[in-house]
């Protein structure tokens, strides 16, 4: 009943753990955290029952799957109460915004197009955008949530773009046309969201910490996609990941240096 994309696994710890940490494990921060594991761990089964396993695994495990759905959706729910209920009203706007891509999410997989780019985005960016309720929840200052937000969203989004464009280009034979479109669309998030990063800490909008956090991820992202030697699959997940922890970490130190 666990998730198989194993780098969802990465994607959803980061955000948490950061914004957690910088957070500092308030109440209604770890019922967000407990939240968004849940709903992590509903997918599977969910994906299960609709058919998305094929027939044979439904019909063989759909009882069980029905159990998990429930414990984790119903777990999920509570959690997400008791954490708005804790939350001040003033920050209680921040929970639309990573429930806005996670409702993308799950109506792309009620009609079976999770394999979508829009759906890998959409994941993304849920997981990232976690960071504005966690950290508001607990009153860190907006700037800083943002910047936990704005970095691990523009690493996310970027990575998703730069496995695409690498499948693309070998899956089936290749399609170029396809594969050349997905490396543009790359280097145009990483380039503007460099450029929007650097604009808003100049304006002291952000922390500087943020372009410095999200710079090694966007800048990989580029590398590994638009590189004449194409790297396999995995070295390129795990140095997505290794970029994400990177930013985890520079984020981490930054606030809690302030």
């Amino acid at each position: 009943m666990l998730p198989r994309e194993h780098g969802a696994y990465s994607q959803m710890a980061m955000p948490l753990v950061t914004s957690l940490v910088v957070a500092r494990a308030s109440r209604p921060a770890v019922f967000i955290a407990t939240a968004v594991v849940c709903g992590f761990l509903a997918h599977e089964p969910l994906l299960l029952l609709l058919g998305g396993r094929g027939v044979r695994a439904r019909q063989a495990m759909g009882a069980r799957a029905r159990f998990w759905f429930a414990t984790t959706f119903l777990t999920m729910f509570a959690a997400g109460v008791a954490a708005f209920w804790l939350t001040s009203a003033a920050a209680r706007w921040s929970f639309v915004l990573p429930l806005v891509p996670a409702a993308w999410v799950g109506a792309a997989a009620l009609s079976s197009q999770e394999k979508r780019a829009s759906t890998e985005i959409a994941v993304a960016l849920a997981f990232a955008l976690t960071a504005f309720p966690i950290c508001l929840s607990a009153g860190v200052e907006l700037d800083i949530a943002a910047s936990v937000a704005s970095v691990f969203a523009s690493v996310y989004v970027t990575g998703v773009l730069c496995v695409r464009a690498l499948v693309l280009g070998r899956r089936g034979g290749g399609n170029r046309a396809a594969s050349r479109a997905t490396r543009f669309a790359l280097i145009v998030v990483a380039a503007g969201s460099a450029l929007g990063m650097a604009i808003a800490v100049s304006r002291a909008r952000l922390p500087g910490a943020t372009l410095t956090a999200a710079t090694p991820g966007l800048a990989t992202a580029v590398v590994l996609a638009t590189g004449l030697r194409r790297a396999p699959l995995k070295t390129v997940g795990w140095s997505l990941a290794l970029m994400s922890a990177t930013a985890a970490l520079i984020l981490i130190g930054a606030a809690w240096s302030l």
